[in-house]
């Protein structure tokens, strides 16, 4: 009976204990954040690892002080070295938000750690009392300090390029090495001048250059201070002598036989030759638009004209320009067609090109100009051209009027007809009125009509009827 009872003991110790295991909390760890360091002293020179580490969460941290830096975490660390350059204090601070593994939640977190910098103690000879043998100090032999070498400028370009005769073309442009150049006829020499960049930069190629008709080729060579080059190039053409004069009102142009580099980028056009005062000079024809194109010269340089070899005169100018998306040709606009109602005739300047054309009287249009060109096909064109959006359309040749002036002239042609019709129907009033007193008059106003009766009287009757009385014989 007594060992049943001890069994019976034992049994319900072990059920206390298992449901006591079973029953006690678990025990839950918060998420954090650490910063420690090896060491918190160090001499200055030596160096010291910090470690930033998160414990049961991730997320992003970020540490400044000795380190600057921004780690993501995840229950993880990360060590940074950091040298004590001074005597003094290094420290390093870590923050962030990083998310509990247990909980679920974000959780702002933060640490820091510090280590102090000591100097190094310096080191002093030891004296145990004995006699001891001082040496003299050897001097210090310095190590000689290497001197920099000294970096040669490569620059070898130019700030300035100038001739002194023609224009360069296209302007002058630092990055831009090759240019072309146009001499009137009889040219002998130019002076050219040039200034580099570097002011240790050597210019060579200026001055006065010797240049013969037709092609020229001058060089500009700028030597940078390392030596490297560049070489500036200008191709000189001068004009050679003319075979003929042509004008075009007040305006001379001149007739060559060598027109090199002239070319019309226009397959209507086939090159040929005609013949002017019996020399045959190049010339340019299209049959379709049935125009011929000589290259002339005249005092604003080698342009394209137009040709009338019926009447052997120069007619217009021949320039073909790209403007704001359009490929026009610029030529003069004919007489007949220069003048246009409540417009004036004038020069319009169109992204640096220059057409005829007109601008309107009317200021409510001051923005706006009508300029006149050829199109590819050589048909005439008009665009109105807007100075202030920068933008050309086509124009429909019709008038041009403000909406003011055409509510005011609108009322005044309603006013006019309203008054014409006034008229008409007076006039009509009146010829009714005149009407109806002719008819009035015609059918009132005439004499009764007499009606007669022959009869035969006798010659006594006659004379007692209207009193006729004999005379005395």
């Amino acid at each position: 009976m007594k060992k049943i009872k001890m069994k019976f003991f034992s049994l319900i110790c072990m059920m206390f204990m298992v449901v006591s295991m079973f029953a006690m909390p678990e025990k839950i760890h918060a998420a954090g954040l650490s910063v420690s360091a090896s060491s918190g002293t160090i001499y200055v020179g030596d160096s010291v690892n910090f470690t930033v580490s998160a414990s049961n969460g991730a997320g992003n941290i970020n540490i400044s002080g000795a380190v600057s830096d921004s780690v993501w975490l995840d229950n993880s660390s990360k060590s940074y070295n950091v040298t004590g350059s001074q005597p003094g204090t290094i420290t390093i601070s870590a923050s962030g938000v990083i998310a509990d593994y247990d909980s679920e939640k974000d959780i702002n977190v933060s640490d820091s750690a510090t280590v102090t910098v000591i100097a190094r103690p310096s080191e002093k000879p030891s004296n145990n009392g004995g006699s001891t043998n001082t040496q003299p100090e050897q001097p210090k032999q310095e190590t000689p300090k290497e001197e920099p070498k000294e970096t040669k400028s490569s620059d070898s370009s130019l700030v300035s390029l100038g001739v002194s005769e023609g224009k360069l073309s296209p302007e002058f442009k630092a990055g831009t090495t090759s240019y072309k150049l146009n001499l009137p006829e009889g040219t002998k020499s130019i002076n050219v001048s040039a200034k580099a960049k570097d002011g240790k930069a050597s210019v060579s190629g200026t001055g006065k250059i010797e240049v013969k008709d037709g092609d020229n080729v001058i060089n500009v060579t700028v030597t940078a201070e390392d030596g490297s080059t560049t070489v500036y190039t200008i191709k000189a053409y001068v004009q050679e002598k003319a075979v003929a004069t042509l004008t075009m009102g007040d305006k001379k142009l001149n007739v060559f036989t060598n027109v090199k580099g002239a070319a019309i980028d226009n397959k209507a056009f086939e090159k040929t030759k005609i013949k002017i005062n019996n020399t045959e000079v190049p010339a340019w024809k299209s049959e379709a638009q049935n125009i011929t194109l000589l290259y002339l010269n005249g005092d604003d340089g080698n342009n394209f004209y137009i040709y009338d070899e019926k009447t052997q005169k120069v007619t217009s100018i021949y320039k073909p320009v790209g403007v704001l998306g359009q490929n026009l040709i610029i030529v003069n606009v004919p007489a007949n067609l220069q003048t246009r109602s409540n417009m004036k005739f004038t020069t319009i300047e169109v992204d640096k090109v220059k057409f005829p054309g007109w601008t309107f009287e009317d200021e409510s249009f001051k923005d706006f100009a009508i300029i006149y060109a050829l199109d590819q096909n050589g048909k005439e064109v008009y665009y109105q051209y807007d100075s202030k959006e920068k933008t050309l359309q086509r124009f429909s040749n019709a008038a041009a009027i403000s909406q003011e002036k055409y509510d005011a002239y609108v009322k005044e042609k309603e006013n006019k007809e309203q008054t014409l019709m006034y008229v008409i129907y007076g006039l009509g009033a009146g010829c009714v009125v005149c009407l109806g007193l002719a008819g009035y008059f015609f059918f009132h106003g005439r004499k009764p009509k007499v009606k007669y009766k022959k009869v035969d009287i006798e010659k006594e009757d006659y004379e007692n009827r209207f009193h006729i009385e004999k005379e005395d014989e």
